[in-house]
């Protein structure tokens, strides 16, 4: 299992993240996390997200 992404294979799952948030969950109330903090550096909730709907169906363990 690869556990680097490059810049673009990270905007591209966070965009198909965010057209699922728009789609089904913002109208329940659900926040996306931002990509990117105020100093452009990517924010760790967002790459957890990445990460996780990266491999999804599967399942992968993630630990601090």
């Amino acid at each position: 299992m690869d556990f680097y992404m490059t810049d673009r294979e990270i905007e591209e799952v966070y965009q198909i993240i965010k057209d699922y948030h728009e789609k089904y969950l913002k109208k329940h109330g659900v926040k996306l996390p931002k990509l990117k903090d105020t100093n452009g550096k990517y924010t760790r909730n967002a790459l957890v997200l990445i990460y996780l709907a990266k491999f999804y169906p599967s399942t992968v363990l993630v630990t601090k």
